[in-house]
């Protein structure tokens, strides 16, 4: 089973500001769901009885609103006590092409096709390729595109898998939806502040929101070894042909 998520996005015009640099997808692999998401409600209720503060009005914490004690405790968990397995594409829309920026639906399906090719499928996933998407996914236009452009690729095209399941799900009632959104906002602020200084404190003379790039740094270690695959977009990518289980 695979869980998807996004983080930043992909502007339709050439931006140059550092804040619109990365878009990213992120997948969560999972081979025991429930397991999974008993893991993960049992973090975020262990966390909203002293931390109530954190969460929106619909009872969910979002990675991009999770201060960084709250992550390193939701992916410690994770890492210790479940299977996961973590894909993920960066899109550095500085040195895409014109046209990927056209229809940014028609490129987020691509970039789907792409890291679904990047490794073996299990031989669960091999007879139904199920994949569960937080239905506010922005890169999304139509919520049976992404399902008909893969079959069409996936099924017909590649053979990798004899089918393809899409699900859209509320992510404030889908813990397992919610650990891909957590994993893929740490993914997209790695990358966002990992070349921008931290001023010193001496030289701040008013108020700042840039993070600490070593704290990005630390929690993206957390689960660092279970990276089973990553690209950055155009460009470099990691050894392609680990198998899922």
């Amino acid at each position: 089973m695979y869980y998807i998520d996004e983080s930043g996005s992909i502007p339709t015009f050439k931006s140059r500001k550092w804040k619109n640099r990365y878009f990213v997808i992120s997948f969560i692999h999972t081979n025991n769901s429930e397991h999974l998401k008993r893991v993960h409600k049992k973090s975020i209720l262990n966390l909203r009885k002293y931390h109530e503060y954190l969460f929106n009005e619909t009872g969910e914490l979002k990675g991009a609103e999770a201060p960084p004690f709250a992550k390193e405790y939701l992916i410690s968990r994770l890492i210790s006590k479940t299977d996961i397995s973590i894909g993920y594409i960066v899109v550095d829309n500085w040195h895409v092409k014109d046209s990927f920026r056209q229809v940014p639906g028609r490129s987020f399906n691509y970039l789907v096709k792409l890291l679904f090719m990047s490794h073996t499928l299990g031989s669960t996933d091999k007879s139904l390729l199920c994949i569960k998407s937080d239905n506010r996914n922005t890169a999304l236009k139509s919520l049976k595109s992404l399902e008909e452009y893969l079959f069409q690729e996936l099924v017909l095209g590649e053979e990798i898998t004899y089918g393809v399941d899409v699900e859209y799900c509320d992510s404030s009632r889908n813990y397992n939806v919610q650990v891909a959104d957590l994993i893929a906002n740490t993914i997209f602020q790695y990358y966002r502040f990992k070349h921008i200084p931290f001023p010193q404190h001496d030289t701040i003379t008013e108020e700042i929101d840039i993070p600490n790039p070593e704290v990005s740094l630390y929690l993206y270690n957390l689960f660092k070894e279970r990276i089973f695959y990553c690209q950055v977009f155009p460009g470099r990518q990691s050894p392609v042909g680990v198998q899922l289980a």
